[in-house]
């Protein structure tokens, strides 16, 4: 494992282990706080830690991991604060205990007198230090995060280490409280100095020390310089406004994040330096990074006054590998003219966020980056043009181009042959991508066009990269047509084409889509009238998505593929039947459909019995539900109906499956009774009633045995039977272990 990526893993284990502090379990008990966070907290860990190790070896050649590794860094970083925050939490509760054992017996208190004054003590506690309010709303903002993270390690295809770290430095300490390996200062508001003494520290964290102005230094030995941190491998300053010096030399130093430190203008001697972020700093901290010339990854983000970066940082930087640019207001070209960026003959990871005056890359080849793999431009309002020579970038394999509203067209030269990934989003000023931008590519595999108001059209007349497997277009209200290299069935390999709010499309190029495709969705299309032709001949297609059509009349003749899986179909006003031959579907597990207020009836044969789910609501001309034929489904589990007025009792001739394990039951004013629709569900586990004004009793026989959940939303006359220990048909419910009404 690289030295400069063994500091996430043991950053994780770090946490695991201040987590398992019993200090910390305590007070979430005595306190009877929500200890699930805690569980999901390491549950989420657990599940980043074990896979991290292949994720530091996989990332040298895998841009998307090494993204991935950075999230994970940061995300810790966050989660150890919060973790501290509890730890501290904890600990002030037992210096309030032992005040209170010390008060208790000094006065020979009783043990009724002790429990009295706790919960006293407890109340006073909450009242001046809302833990809840303040920690909580923390911890499930970072399981959130730590929960997306963890989730894309299947998408990265990242896999478990049973044989631990193999790596070249050691774990970080294993103890959750402050030791010579990991020191951590916060909110120190008077600390002066920071003392070395620390011979094995390898991590420093200090944040929010604002009377910090410098580290406290050895005498030399003759004209010897003393290492004064000789093991420090990672240190983070953060909002110390007043520290204007560091040490004189820290050796071993390979991680350094800089933030809001503006007094800060100079670095020591960092020769081995790998990772360097600096966030809110003087100009002058730019200009003295020249001889970090060990760097591989730099992260600057707001510094002012730079027109463009130091002459002597593009130089030197030859190691290089990744280089973000955020919040630079006065930033217009990274270096001057004459010079380009080809001394960044390592880079392979450049983004430019937030820079509202940046106007351009070199449009020169020879002055890019030569192994750049990956360009990112975001929330840049001045960049109108990109580089003439783009696609002579041969190692090109993404590009990200967000919010840059003036920029009109890409160059008519075409993009790099290697590109996998475009994604082209808020560019309120492009008009049209021209054919000519895939002239030189047969390799992109993923385009997405979201949010663009101006574009009419995309790659008209000619074909698409055979290579293409995902299309997305998205938010493009002013869109027309879609490319007819679409339909050519032969020469693509499409696997996903979603189109979603594009209200000027009317509908697709003639031709088919390719057989390849697994998965359709089409939303939010106001003016489209039909749908893709012989849509019967896509066999692989899995998944079909139609909504917000309203215009839509009908699906295209001979039905829909064998294979398919799951059909949605909903707010399609117009739409009078379904599929011709859906009952002969019988791979169908999912059937939704709602908001067809002109669909008149499902088929008369039924629908197939391979369903799983159903969902049927708001079809107010559709046939009764008691011709649908639903106690012929002996797969279906999840069942919902609903928005059918007129609806009084269900049938008692056709009884549901017995195999349905989840029904809902919605908008059906009229319905007086639920028992017949309940008396066959000997497997029913979930119930859901909303909005059945007339509804009044649960059955006489009671509800199902199996019956584990159970929820009454504005059914006014049935809330009021099962009003909790009042209600008539309160007995009926009160075992049920998940009752929820409102």
């Amino acid at each position: 494992m690289p030295l400069r990526r063994a500091f996430e893993s043991a950053s994780v284990s770090l946490l695991l282990n201040k987590l398992a502090n019993q200090d910390v379990i305590d007070f979430f008990l005595k306190w009877k706080l929500d200890s699930s966070l805690l569980t999901k907290l390491k549950t989420n860990l657990h599940i980043i830690h074990a896979v991290l190790n292949h994720a530091e070896e996989k990332q040298v050649k895998d841009l998307y991991v090494k993204a991935w590794i950075e999230e994970v860094r940061v995300a810790a970083y966050d989660a150890e604060d919060i973790v501290d925050e509890l730890a501290n939490d904890a600990l002030e509760s037992q210096y309030n205990n032992q005040a209170l054992n010390y008060v208790c017996d000094s006065l020979n208190a009783n043990e009724t007198v002790k429990e009295s004054l706790d919960f006293k003590m407890k109340d006073v506690g909450n009242a001046l230090n809302p833990f809840k309010e303040r920690v909580e709303p923390k911890l499930e903002k970072i399981i959130k995060r730590l929960d997306e993270i963890a989730k894309q390690k299947d998408i990265l295809r990242l896999r478990e280490d049973a044989g631990g770290m193999s790596s070249g430095i050691d774990r970080l300490p294993t103890t959750p409280m402050v030791n010579e390996s990991h020191v951590y200062g916060r909110e120190c508001p008077k600390l002066r100095k920071f003392s070395h003494g620390f011979s094995s520290l390898k991590k420093l964290r200090i944040k929010n020390c604002a009377a910090l102005t410098t580290f406290s230094r050895l005498s030399g030995l003759g004209n010897l310089e003393p290492a004064e941190f000789p093991s420090l491998r990672q240190l983070v300053l953060v909002g110390c406004s007043e520290l204007d010096e560091l040490p004189v030399t820290i050796p071993s130093l390979e991680y350094l994040e800089i933030d809001g430190c503006k007094n800060l203008a100079a670095l020591p001697r960092l020769m081995g330096l790998i990772t360097l972020s600096v966030l809110d700093a003087s100009v002058e901290l730019l200009g003295c990074m020249m001889e970090l010339s060990s760097l591989t990854s730099l992260h600057l983000n707001n510094v002012s006054q730079v027109k463009s970066l130091p002459e002597g940082l593009v130089q030197h930087f030859t190691k290089l590998e990744e280089l973000s640019i955020d919040s630079f207001l006065e930033l217009e070209f990274l270096s001057i003219e004459r010079l380009g960026l080809a001394g960044l003959a390592s880079l392979g990871r450049l983004t430019i966020s937030n820079c509202p005056n940046f106007i351009a890359l070199p449009d020169e080849a020879d002055k890019l980056p030569p192994v750049l793999k990956y360009l990112s431009l975001k929330h840049s309002p001045s960049l109108v043009k990109f580089p003439h020579e783009l696609y002579k970038l041969k190692c090109l394999t993404e590009l990200r181009i967000e919010w840059c509203p003036t920029l009109e067209s890409f160059p008519d030269t075409g993009l790099p042959s290697m590109l996998k990934r475009l994604v082209i989003s808020d560019c309120a000023g492009l008009k049209s991508l021209q054919k000519e931008v895939m002239s030189n590519n047969n390799s992109l595999e993923y385009l997405e066009i979201r949010k663009c108001s101006s574009l009419t059209s995309f790659l008209e007349e000619g074909n698409l990269p055979p290579t293409l497997k995902h299309v997305k277009v998205c938010y493009c209200r002013s869109l027309q047509s879609l490319p007819e290299g679409l339909t050519c069935k032969d020469n693509m390999t499409l696997q996903f084409l979603e189109i979603d709010n594009c209200p000027s499309l009317m509908s697709f190029p003639r031709g088919e889509l390719p057989r390849t495709l697994e998965r359709l969705e089409i939303s939010d299309c106001s003016k489209l009238l039909t749908l893709p032709s012989s849509l019967l001949n896509l066999l692989n297609l899995e998944i079909l998505q139609v909504t917000g059509c309203p215009f839509l009349e009908s699906f295209p003749k001979g039905g829909l593929p064998a294979n398919i899986k799951s059909v949605i179909i909903s707010e399609c006003e117009e739409l009078k039947s379904l599929p011709e031959f859906i009952y002969k579907l019988k791979r169908l597990q999912k059937l939704e459909i709602s908001c067809c207020s002109n669909l008149i009836s499902l088929p008369k044969q039924g629908l197939p019995t391979s369903l799983r789910l159903l969902t049927v609501t708001d079809c107010e001309k559709l046939n009764p539900i008691h011709e649908w034929k639903l106690h012929k489904l002996h797969s279906l589990h999840d069942l919902t109906v609903g928005g059918f007025p007129g609806l009084v009792s269900f049938s008692n001739e056709y009884l549901l499956p017995n195999n349905i394990t989840s029904l809902i039951i919605q908008r059906l004013p009229d319905l007086g009774s639920i028992s017949e629709v309940l008396e066959n569900l000997s497997s029913l586990h979930k119930l859901v009633i909303r909005e059945c004004d007339k509804l009044q009793y649960l059955p006489v026989k009671g509800l199902p045995a199996t019956l584990c959940h159970l929820s009454i939303h504005r059914c006014p006359l049935l809330l009021h039977r099962c009003e909790r220990d009042k209600g008539e048909d309160w007995s009926k419910i009160e075992n049920i272990p998940y009752v929820h009404m409102s």
